[in-house]
């Protein structure tokens, strides 16, 4: 590791808080080490984030910070997983001290929320993207998966769809606006974390949807072994997406 690299580490990266499940070694060695507590599983999700793919070119650092975080965080929530722990690969153009506090602001704010501990990472020099792989706990022989549908099993939906995708065509044309929720919803998605705590204990089957509804469904269609009938008047969809379709 060099020099520059345990600087940007040790300046942006070092947790402020000690609330969570801590490592038993975090940050400063070549791994970490950790403990899965009795009676406990390990859920782990990985996902890289590329500027020009899948955020903006010259995005807000903050929001982008919450968002790599948030778009993990939803998949231990898919899982019915409590977060515990996760690391971070992020690659850089350059150094820009302003757009490096300002992104783990943005990190941690969320991390902090969710008692969420940061055990290690990577940083390189390219074209920015940045790498999440993020750890969570379940109680032993409970998880919610992809692959538990079954013939008579409701389809059901947390909060409305579409704003996402209706934010995104917004960012692209540059409209702003710090109430308009289909941004909120693109630029600051919100990890339902409390509710996959809840459907582990009633739901057959469950997905993060960021990919949208219809082909997220498919995924576990296919791994269940099932169909499903979907009618659009009962689609949850806000009057902004409404008028989009």
């Amino acid at each position: 590791m060099s020099t520059p690299e345990f600087s940007i580490i040790e300046e942006f990266f070092t947790p402020k808080y000690d609330q969570g499940l801590l490592p038993i070694l975090g940050i400063g060695d070549d791994c970490a080490v950790l403990e899965v507590p009795t009676e406990k599983q390990l859920a782990v999700s990985t996902d890289t984030l590329v500027e020009g793919v899948h955020f903006l070119p010259n995005s807000d650092p903050r929001l982008l910070g919450h968002k790599v975080l948030a778009v993990n965080l939803s998949d231990l929530a898919a899982m019915g997983a409590t977060p515990a722990w996760f690391s971070l690969a992020i690659t850089l153009p350059n150094i820009d001290k302003a757009w490096l506090s300002s992104f783990s602001a943005g990190l941690f704010a969320l991390a902090k929320r969710h008692s969420l501990q940061l055990i290690g990472g990577d940083t390189t020099r390219g074209p920015l993207s940045v790498t999440v792989n993020i750890m969570g706990l379940l109680p032993k022989h409970q998880r919610l998966t992809r692959s538990g549908a079954k013939v008579g099993d409701g389809v059901y939906v947390s909060g409305t769809i579409g704003n996402a995708g209706l934010g995104l065509e917004k960012a692209k044309s540059g409209e702003q606006g710090a109430d308009d929720k289909d941004l909120i919803a693109y630029l600051k998605p919100n990890p339902r974390i409390n509710l996959g705590n809840e459907l582990i204990k009633i739901a057959s089957s469950c997905i993060d949807i960021s990919d949208g509804l219809s082909a997220d469904l498919n995924h576990v269609l296919k791994l269940s072994g099932v169909g499903a009938k979907i009618y659009h008047d009962k689609l949850p969809l806000t009057d902004s997406v409404r008028q989009h379709m």
